[in-house]
């Protein structure tokens, strides 16, 4: 059985890479194919894959002590949790998650879901911890636990894609048709799976999806000039 950790800023958020850094590793390293195959195959195998899907892992920015990266809405901003009411602090539950290790798990990130009850942590279904200790495993042998990770799919009430992009310290998604030239060269973040019955009858294929692409804006030094820091791939 996966255990989970408790957050951690400096452990388990400002540890990630960031995403100009995590694109291009998984650009490098011809990570599709193995989002393609092995990764989204198991998605499909333990039927998780209307549960949970497949995130590029990266930040944007750091965080303070105390904070964390709260999703309300179409925007996701650092909230001070040390200032938190009680109230506000039992509305706030992990979204997405990182592998620590083959079988332990830490959130990254949070959504804000108000209400009298809590909602289900969809981790902890029997079938989807058989399935996280299969990913996990995966992971692993693979060595991909710095760049994926995964995000629960009941809080995302928008499946048009969109296209996220950093203003200062807020993470903004807007729809990817309204994006114009930035959404061109934007990474993807998200992915959802399916499976491809007409196509392979005879084993067990995904099609790959995304929901969800993500761009920060920031100018960055590369290769002695300046670069717009963008990812370089998209998918419809």
């Amino acid at each position: 059985m996966v255990q989970f950790e408790e957050y951690s800023v400096s452990a388990h958020y400002n540890t990630l890479l960031d995403l100009f850094v995590a694109a291009e590793e998984f650009e490098k390293r011809e990570l599709e194919k193995l989002v393609d195959t092995q990764i989204g195959n198991l998605f499909v195998e333990h039927e998780v894959q209307s549960i949970l899907g497949l995130t590029l892992i990266h930040r944007h920015f750091s965080l303070n002590d105390g904070e964390k990266l709260v999703n309300y809405g179409a925007v996701a901003y650092p909230w001070d949790m040390s200032n938190a009411t009680d109230e506000v602090a039992r509305e706030i539950h992990p979204s997405s998650w990182r592998f620590t290790g083959p079988s332990t798990l830490a959130p990254y990130e949070f959504e804000y879901i108000a209400g009298p009850a809590s909602p289900e942590n969809p981790l902890d279904k029997p079938k989807v911890q058989a399935f996280l200790d299969r990913l996990g495993a995966l992971f692993q042998e693979h060595n991909v636990a710095h760049l994926l990770g995964v995000q629960r799919l009941d809080t995302v009430t928008n499946t048009e894609t969109g296209l996220e992009f950093t203003a200062e310290r807020a993470n903004i998604t807007l729809p990817l048709k309204a994006a114009g030239p930035d959404g061109t060269n934007a990474v993807d973040a998200l992915w959802i799976f399916d499976k491809d019955v007409p196509t392979a009858p005879t084993e067990a294929r995904v099609v790959k999806a995304c929901r969800k692409q993500c761009i920060k804006k920031c100018q960055k030094q590369h290769n002695g000039h300046r670069k717009q820091h963008t990812g370089s791939k998209r998918h419809t």
